[in-house]
């Protein structure tokens, strides 16, 4: 993040206290933030007023997520020099971080504008039009940053992301491997590239790429929870032996030990030490809980509200599409099953798989954003086709797995006139199990409690259930138990119900060539099993707080 640099006008500040700032800004560039914090305090308490000192203030609090503190030291910045573009650039990537991407286009797009050429602040916004999946233009955006300085790795790592996402598998693998010739030494890069060729499919060449980052750094913490989710294989011992070398009490950085504990977690689990890989398991979602707070209030609290708002409405009959696009959405909790099903779906050559893009939160924000500014109404419907539209061509079928979409079903239901939902759901325990064994990097903040875990899942049952009394036509119960028991009845019971025309191939998803997306890339290469079903009872006892939780409520079809 860009955050202080050369002062503007800097004639105008006093020899003396140019050398207090001096010292201050050179404390926060070597890593000293308490140094750099007791300095940039005492400059602002005797009167002395810099950008680059509340811009620092700024970072400092931002850190310990002090966002409004954050936007203040950076909003003072700005008032103070209307030109010092680091601080704009800043509040372009606070705005990112909370979710508000309009804001964080426009300081950035003005931070542009006073320094057109640096290269970080393309970077910067590259990244804002990345979340706003606007691939398009966060491309064209990110080759200007390239243009302007071609020797910034993060930019090819940024450009790669953005062709993944636009599932340009070639072009992102041709995209690092620049990267690489610029710097043939960071690990990062070879990570990166093992993340290409899993998505793509190709697990040995991704594995092979893994090893060579390890190769370069042998503490490379993240590279080793990517091994530990591959088969066991006796040529890894090597690298298998230095991570249980590694002792979590001498590694300072938070995401390194979590990264390390669910990699020996995993490395246990397949060796079938369920005891040792529970105290691993439980020390990882420990730490990681201290460090991001949980979001099942938010999120249980968020479904009860739209379960209520939508509570009197009707399939919307009076509007009239002239051949309505046909959305199927598979929603449920994580690791419940979701894949294997948008892999069966995608079998039908008419279908286009969406993974689990939020297209649902964002028209619906956009919607909301329209009916607040008292604008030219689109339905809900037409928003979802214009985000759904920057990835499918109009006429195909789309499969939506965004999980959450569940929340909005009323919304989708009541709005969306060829709408079809498949609620993907399994045992609780192993889906808490699953969950709370899959180490989320985003989006699933709940999955470090197994309370919590347990809670959200009871939740969304009671949700949905609801959601099936309203729409009972709309909805189909598909249990991921009995699918990976008996695939062949229940493969074309749901076939049958999407109306779709019966093949023998979508009994083998595994066989057929596509791009996954989520944490189950490597299970989804696998032919349908049922390998996975009870394994809640090899963690009986730590899943306890979990098995106290579900007992308070009735979880139907399930003995635990």
């Amino acid at each position: 993040m860009k955050g202080f640099g050369k002062k503007q006008n800097k004639n105008q500040i006093k020899c003396s206290d140019e050398n207090l700032i001096k010292v201050a800004l050179d404390f926060h560039a070597k890593g000293k933030i308490n140094d750099a914090l007791i300095n940039y305090k005492k400059i602002i308490n005797s009167g002395i007023e810099d950008p680059r000192v509340y811009c620092g203030m700024g970072l400092i609090v931002l850190q310990n997520k002090k966002i409004d503190q954050a936007i203040k030291y950076n909003l003072k910045a700005v008032g103070l020099d209307p030109k010092y573009s680091n601080a704009y650039s800043n509040l372009g990537l606070i705005f990112c971080q909370i979710g508000n991407f309009d804001e964080a286009e426009k300081y950035l797009r003005k931070a542009i504008s006073i320094d057109s050429k640096d290269a970080k602040l393309f970077l910067n916004l590259g990244e804002i039009l990345y979340k706003r999946l606007e691939l398009d233009d966060a491309e064209e955006v990110i080759r200007q940053a390239i243009d302007l300085n071609p020797n910034i790795i993060l930019s090819y790592y940024s450009l790669s992301k953005i062709l993944r996402a636009k599932e340009d598998y070639l072009q992102a693998e041709k995209t690092i491997k620049k990267a690489i010739k610029i710097g043939p030494e960071e690990s990062k890069s070879y990570f990166l590239l093992h993340e290409i060729y899993e998505q793509a499919g190709c697990l040995e060449k991704s594995k092979e790429t893994l090893r060579k980052s390890l190769m370069i750094d042998q503490r490379f913490a993240l590279a080793y929870y990517a091994l530990s989710r591959f088969s066991f294989c006796k040529d890894d011992k090597d690298l298998y032996d230095n991570l249980f070398k590694l002792d979590t009490q001498q590694i300072k950085s938070r995401e390194d030990k979590i990264n390390i504990l669910f990699a020996k977690s995993n490395l246990r689990h397949r060796q079938n030490k369920f005891l040792e890989s529970s105290k691993y398991l439980k020390e990882a979602n420990d730490l990681k809980l201290k460090l991001y707070n949980s979001s099942a209030d938010k999120l249980i609290q968020k479904s009860k509200d739209y379960l209520i708002e939508t509570s009197k409405f009707q399939l919307n009959e009076s509007k009239k599409f002239e051949k309505p696009e046909e959305c199927v959405f598979i929603v449920g909790m994580p690791r419940s099953g979701s894949t294997l099903t948008e892999s069966i779906l995608s079998i039908n050559d008419k279908s286009f798989d969406l993974g689990e893009r939020p297209l649902i939160e964002n028209a619906f924000q956009k919607s909301c954003d329209l009916f607040k500014n008292s604008e030219v109404q689109l339905s809900f419907y037409q928003l979802y086709l214009e985000e759904r539209n920057k990835f499918v061509n109009t006429g195909c079928i789309s499969t939506d797995k965004y999980l959450y979409n569940y929340i909005y079903l009323g919304f989708i239901l009541s709005n969306f006139p060829s709408a079809k939902v498949i609620h993907s759901f399994r045992n609780p325990l192993d889906n808490i199990l699953s969950i709370y064994r899959s180490h989320f990097s985003e989006g699933v903040r709940f999955s470090s409690s197994l309370r919590d875990c347990a809670r959200v899942y009871v939740n969304h049952m009671l949700i949905i259930k609801e959601y099936q009394r309203r729409f009972p036509m709309k909805i189909y119960p598909l249990n991921y138990d009995l699918l990976v028991s008996n695939p062949s009845t229940e493969i074309r019971n749901l076939i049958s119900w999407l109306d779709w025309d019966w093949d023998d191939i979508y009994l083998s998803p595994h066989l057929v060539h596509r791009n996954i997306k989520t944490a189950s890339v490597i299970q989804a290469r696998s032919p349908i099993n049922s390998n996975s079903v009870g394994g809640w009872k090899n963690y009986k006892n730590m899943l306890e707080p979990a098995i106290i939780e579900l007992g308070k409520y009735e979880v139907d079809d399930y003995q635990y």
